[in-house]
């Protein structure tokens, strides 16, 4: 007995150093240190973690971010699974136990097959993009090869990762928040008043997805755990300000209704509560909706049907008028670039539609089939782990933020397919969720 508990604070102690590594990887990564010196320090912290496959997880999911990170001229994303797989190779057994392909699985290689022969017939030709987004989606697929025994370690580290970029990315936007430049695509010129992000070549909108997936891993944290509420509440706020910020409605909306959506279907409150609750949900979403037009200076544009979505419903109503009905099959071929090449200075802007365009009624059959088919294995394990109550909620956020930003070909919801394979509990596992009190 006296063994066994040794045994367990050596390898507590051994997961908090490995968990030190990962946040200091990630402070690093998105800190914009010097590329030359933050590519050694990556170098240096990754040594270790080919010892454990596991600790290289939570880098896939903090480099999906931003497909800009770099270690000596190579994609941080790729570098950190290239580790994986040697880390793997030599030592699977030490990561988990090989369950073999599932559905799922074939479903991520029939889309990642599916993009690049998209390629081959699309407008641009340019196979490069294809490839990186096939190998994005075939990491799925690999990881999903194998049923992970570390499950709490990367629980762990996807909270704490949660926190501390929460905090950072909080801190950054109080202090110094980084400018995000555009040229406008008629006339050539700069914007002159760029709006904040969070990372340098960080769309804010993309910035926005990023600060909902970190806020509702924090929610969830909130709602169902007994320690460190003060702090992560606090972390939460500093999200919300991120948020406002950041000018983008449509990761607000789609973070309010997945709040809405937990209260009133996962906890145990009564009627009267529920009722208030979604009362001053809706209340705080217009003051803070009316906040985030003044903060884009579109005092004229009170609501989004005024301001006709940032002038989204034009380019649906074109694409939908011009483009779908040439290309509804298979779609014009996967790449944004498609859309200038056809005369557009605008891409979809909407998960649903940018399917359509890009890869037809074909490949988004695929895709929703993909998507539909993890949330409901996520959803029926839901009760057994809290991890999959958080994959569960930031899947039904794609959803909705998918009205106004495309998702499929952001390597975040690919991560976040990765996280929800490697935190699925065994068949025997069972955590009863604790009642919520609010």
């Amino acid at each position: 007995m006296t063994n066994n508990i040794h045994m367990h604070r050596i390898h507590k102690g051994i997961s908090r150093n490995y968990l030190l590594i990962t946040l200091l990887s990630m402070l690093i990564l998105i800190s914009g240190m010097p590329s030359m010196q933050a590519s050694t320090l990556l170098v240096l912290l990754s040594l270790p973690m080919l010892k454990r496959p596991v600790s290289l997880i939570p880098m896939l999911f903090v480099t999906s971010w931003n497909m800009s990170f770099g270690i000596f001229g190579i994609g941080a994303y790729f570098y950190y699974f290239s580790l994986f797989f040697i880390a793997m190779f030599f030592n699977h057994r030490q990561y988990g136990r090989y369950v073999g392909p599932n559905f799922t699985t074939l479903l991520c290689l029939l889309f990642g097959a599916y993009i690049v022969f998209s390629t081959f017939y699309s407008i641009s030709r340019q196979i490069a993009p294809s490839v990186r987004q096939m190998f994005t989606i075939f990491s799925v697929a690999y990881v999903g090869l194998y049923q992970c025994r570390e499950r709490n370690y990367v629980y762990s580290c996807l909270f704490w990762i949660a926190v501390a970029a929460s905090f950072y990315f909080g801190l950054r936007m109080l202090m110094s928040p980084i400018a995000y430049v555009t040229i406008d695509a008629d006339t050539g010129f700069t914007n002159t008043s760029p709006r904040p992000t969070i990372m340098s070549d960080v769309n804010p909108n993309t910035a926005a997805q990023i600060i909902a997936v970190l806020s509702i891993i924090l929610f969830i944290a909130v709602m169902r755990l007994r320690k460190f509420k003060d702090g992560i509440i606090l972390a939460l706020l500093f999200n919300l300000n991120t948020l406002i910020q950041l000018g983008s409605r449509t990761s607000f909306y789609a973070l309010a209704i997945c709040f809405v959506f937990y209260l009133f279907f996962a906890t145990h409150i009564s009627k009267g509560r529920k009722f208030f609750l979604m009362l001053l949900t809706a209340v705080g979403m217009y003051v803070l909706l009316q906040f985030i037009d003044m903060m884009e200076n579109r005092l004229f544009y009170t609501t989004i049907l005024e301001d006709e979505g940032s002038g989204r419903f034009v380019s649906w109503t074109r694409l939908w008028e011009e483009v779908v009905p040439k290309y509804w099959l298979r779609g014009f071929g996967f790449g944004r670039e498609n859309y200038s090449i056809l005369g557009y200075h605008f891409d979809a802007d909407n998960l649903y539609l940018d399917l359509l365009c890009q890869l037809g009624v074909i490949g988004s059959t695929i895709f929703y089939v993909l998507h539909f088919r993890m949330m409901r294995r996520v959803s029926a394990a839901r009760k057994r782990s809290v991890g999959m109550e958080m994959m569960f909620f930031i899947l039904l956020s794609y959803l909705i933020s998918g009205l106004g930003e495309s998702v499929f070909d952001f390597p975040l919801y690919w991560a976040t397919l990765i996280l929800a394979g490697t935190l699925y509990p065994s068949p025997n596992t069972h955590h009863p969720s604790p009642n919520t009190r609010l």
